[in-house]
């Protein structure tokens, strides 16, 4: 769906937990990924989640 809305020169921006499932899906698509930040979040309940925000660009067209 990404890839129909933004602008060719689109960036999109991805908070998960899940970022091996994420990764392994985007591979498959016309974006690249650019940049990864690992967090290290501490729950409610005192254990720790370690999310990732991942930057992906469009794959430009030449």
């Amino acid at each position: 769906m990404c890839e129909r809305n933004l602008n060719t020169n689109g960036v999109m921006a991805v908070f998960t937990t899940e970022s091996k499932t994420f990764i392994n899906q985007i591979d498959k698509t016309k974006w690249i990924i650019k940049k990864e930040l690992e967090l290290k979040l501490i729950s409610n309940v005192n254990s720790y989640l370690y999310p990732r925000i991942i930057i992906c660009n469009k794959i430009q067209k030449e």
